[in-house]
């Protein structure tokens, strides 16, 4: 009796010994891959979820066929740096379970690594654009003047931390706009100036929103986005004070509300996508979008700035682009659709040829001042002025200047009547320049269309009366 009560403790004892070994075979590979992340950012979706990395090479570090993450080793840089970090692949498990709840290091490179293989997927999957290159991702836990950036030299994204202490390696929808700036600057480059700028900054935006099938940008990645400050000093155009970032769902039109970020004004066009995207659908916009990207290459030279290219395309050329996709793909079936979006947006379908609308002789500037900070930025964009409303142009110009004036030109080169003007000048303390604030009112007898300005002005060096190079502004009604 003893002995078969010994048997069956035992027999009990190796199933429960059994049972153990097998619930932690179980867990080990259920495990295997597995890492805790934000589905969409800490402060829409606050509780961790459990995902399985895809495309991981097996050696237990986070590092696969199209992502490799990387924590920064260097100290603090007062200055955002293009060469490439010193780092460490900070992240081990030699049994591949890299969940990290309690470490926000870790934590940021497994979320990191999972939101760039998931965008990646989306337009491989998607769109049938694979990009199959393993981009390098360094999680810096720094202050960065750009807290999430692609650096095309190195073909790196950067992650560092918002001036308000905000984590964006944390936030989906930045992972998903910096990879979708990479796939983009793969297919061809789009300089950082004028219109290109905001094109690139739309399409960022477009496919980040369109993954997470909400047009809004969050708080928790908007938050450490630059926004128009309480203006201190000289005046800005009210231009300058529409909008924020954050929303692609707008009304926003072409050109009376183009800003001087580029993150502004690129809600007209990523507006426009979204638009497409409530017409047609999701998978269909998508693709069109991406496919017109491909097409701007090929668009005749008025649709860049200069037949160089070099200073990218216009906002048009996303317009032409979309509708030459359409007659390719759909047989033109939604050319009324697109036609009436673009008409909405004030987009035109032949571009205004306007010159860099900063430059003003090789000494006058105009800009906005102060921005975000006391530092005079260049006027990047078309000036647009309304007819019948008063309007300012700021700028700065050297202290040998003086008796400057504004003047308005129609497209005919004839000098528009009743454009009254009022300058007012500041000196720049310890500064070998001034500031100017030119406030005019437009007519309502001047047209609608392109115009230009143009400053007369005495050169106090060399006592000669002299005219500047003219610029181009629109008018609109």
């Amino acid at each position: 009796m003893k002995k078969a009560i010994f048997i069956l403790i035992f027999i009990l004892v190796c199933i429960t010994i059994a049972a153990c070994l097998l619930v932690s075979i179980i867990a080990s590979r259920n495990n295997k891959d597995a890492a805790l992340v934000y589905e969409v950012n800490p402060v829409k979706t606050p509780e961790l979820i459990k995902v399985k990395l895809q495309h991981l090479d097996g050696n237990g570090y986070l590092k696969g066929k199209y992502a490799e993450v990387y924590l920064s080793t260097e100290s603090e840089l007062p200055i955002d740096s293009v060469f490439e970090p010193d780092s460490e692949m900070d992240v081990y498990s030699e049994d591949r379970d890299f969940r990290f709840p309690g470490d926000e290091a870790k934590l940021s490179q497994a979320n990191v690594y999972y939101h760039i293989n998931r965008i990646h997927d989306y337009f491989a999957d998607s769109l049938r654009h694979s990009f199959n290159k393993a981009i390098k991702c360094y999680v810096l836990h720094k202050p960065l003047h750009v807290p999430a950036r692609y650096v095309p030299l190195q073909n790196d994204i950067r992650f560092g931390i918002s001036s308000e202490g905000i984590n964006p390696a944390l936030d989906s929808g930045c992972i998903y706009s910096e990879y979708s700036r990479a796939v983009m600057h793969d297919l061809m480059p789009l300089h950082d100036e004028y219109e290109s700028a905001a094109i690139s900054q739309a399409y960022a935006d477009y496919f980040s929103c369109s993954l997470l099938d909400d047009p809004q940008r969050e708080e928790y990645a908007a938050r450490f986005s630059k926004k128009t400050s309480r203006v201190k000093g000289f005046p800005l155009d009210e231009i300058a004070l529409r909008g924020s970032r954050g929303d692609l769902d707008n009304k926003k039109r072409y050109p009376e509300d183009l800003a001087p970020e580029e993150y502004d004004s690129s809600e007209i066009i990523s507006g426009a996508f979204w638009d497409l995207r409530k017409a047609l659908g999701r998978k269909i916009a998508d693709s069109m979008i991406l496919e017109a990207y491909k097409k701007l290459k090929d668009l005749p030279d008025e649709y860049f700035f200069d037949s160089s290219r070099a200073a990218g395309p216009y906002f048009s050329a996303i317009y032409k682009s979309i509708a030459a996709v359409d007659e390719e793909t759909h047989g033109g079936e939604n050319e009324k659709i697109i036609r009436r979006i673009f008409e909405r947006r004030g987009i035109p379908e032949e571009p205004y040829s306007y010159t860099a609308s900063y430059k003003f002789g090789s000494n006058i500037q105009i800009g906005w001042y102060p921005f975000n900070d006391d530092v005079f930025r260049q006027v990047r964009w078309l000036g647009v002025y309304r007819i019948g409303e008063k309007g300012r142009l700021f700028g700065r110009m050297p202290v040998t200047y003086g008796d400057l004036a504004l003047r308005l030109y129609d497209k005919d080169n004839e000098l528009v009547d009743n454009f009254s003007t009022r300058m007012k000048l500041f000196q720049v303390k310890d500064k070998d320049y001034k500031m100017f604030l030119a406030e005019f009112y437009i007519p309502g007898s001047a047209s609608s269309g392109e115009c230009r300005f143009q400053f007369d002005y005495l050169d106090g060096g060399t006592g000669e009366n002299q005219k500047s190079n003219a610029v181009s502004v629109i008018l609109v009604k």
